[in-house]
């Protein structure tokens, strides 16, 4: 324990994340967390992407600390600066929402864009939604539908949906029925209430798609199941004209 405190005080990085491990764990000092922290941190300022981000988890959560959003957007945008990819959505979100920082836009969809750019579904529909919308940059629904097609493409349920919007409108992309409807059944099959209910209506008119009355309440069913509410007016609906007929 001795030849870890000796290292840490010197800078050796191993060391002082050992030492912070030791603190927190009890093992071979007695157990404090502000100690633990203060080594984390030490070892964090020499370029550990992951640790700042999870320091900044530590902050946000109130996680042996003082709950502080302030100093977790800042140990977020510092472990979004070492390259840490869970820390490129965090800060993004900071920015978004005026968590910890000024509310930016602008920082907000940089950040979603460099997290968007390495694959994070997640940010890829976010960034798809900000083209869409101008937001945090200049209005491009081309660059929205290419993102939402990415993200759709890697699960995300809510650019499914989105995407089937653009096909609905021509927003992007060709106005084309068939991949308006392809798009609502993919996001309702993946547990999207909206899309489920905009699917059951394709399968109840049958202008997408064929014509079918029991797979529409069937999916008329699963959106009201998920408290959307035009799904349950629907099913009232065809409950009382039964009734009636």
């Amino acid at each position: 324990m001795q030849w870890y405190k000796k290292a840490a005080e010197r800078g050796l990085k191993e060391a002082q994340y050992n030492l912070a491990i030791c603190y927190e764990t009890g093992e071979g000092v007695k157990k404090d967390a502000k100690k633990s922290l203060f080594w984390y941190k030490k070892t964090a300022a020499q370029g550990d992407g992951d640790l700042c981000y999870k320091i900044g988890l530590r902050y946000e959560r109130g996680d042996n600390v003082r709950r502080d959003m302030k100093r977790a957007a800042k140990w977020y945008e510092r472990a979004a600066q070492f390259g840490c990819r869970e820390a490129f959505f965090a800060i993004a979100e900071c920015y978004d929402t005026g968590r910890g920082v000024e509310k930016n836009s602008r920082a907000a969809f940089s950040w979603y864009l460099f997290a968007a750019e390495r694959g994070d579904a997640d940010a890829q529909f976010i960034v798809g939604a900000c083209y869409s919308a101008g937001r945090g940059c200049e209005k491009d629904v081309f660059e929205g539908a290419r993102w939402y097609k990415k993200a759709a493409e890697k699960g995300s349920a809510e650019a499914m949906l989105s995407l089937g919007y653009c096909y609905h409108g021509g927003d992007g992309v060709p106005r084309i029925a068939e991949k308006e409807a392809y798009w609502y059944k993919r996001a309702a099959e993946s547990g999207n209430a909206e899309a489920q209910y905009l699917y059951a209506l394709c399968l109840e008119a049958g202008e997408l798609v064929p014509q079918d009355f029991v797979q529409a309440i069937k999916w008329y069913e699963k959106a009201a199941a998920q408290g959307n509410g035009e799904a349950k007016e629907a099913l009232a609906k065809r409950k009382i004209y039964k009734i009636l007929k």
